[in-house]
């Protein structure tokens, strides 16, 4: 799943950089957003699955995959955040400068 999405990720981002496309390159970066967060989701499940039987996790690995989670969605929030202070400087550049 990880493979397909950056798959498109990548055919995206090139179509809307030689067609000049801001919808496809605003789309091939958001699906970049994805493709990490899949990449961490199946990171964590691959080690909360490998170290299930391991003595150090005295409750077991359950909470590996919302942590995962939660990390995913502090990238995403950061991001979110950039982009909304990348709008805000544009628009006062263009309407105030």
């Amino acid at each position: 799943m990880v493979a397909l999405t950056a798959t498109m990720m990548i055919g995206e981002i090139i179509a809307g950089y030689l067609t000049g496309s801001m919808a496809l390159l605003a789309d091939g970066f958001h699906m970049a957003t994805h493709a990490g967060a899949l990449s961490v989701a199946a990171i964590a499940y691959s080690y909360a699955k490998r170290h299930a039987s391991d003595c150090r996790f005295s409750f077991g690995t359950g909470k590996v995959g919302d942590l995962a989670g939660f990390a995913s969605a502090l990238v995403l929030a950061a991001d979110a955040l950039t982009s909304v202070l990348a709008i805000v400087a544009l628009l006062s550049v263009r309407f105030l400068g």
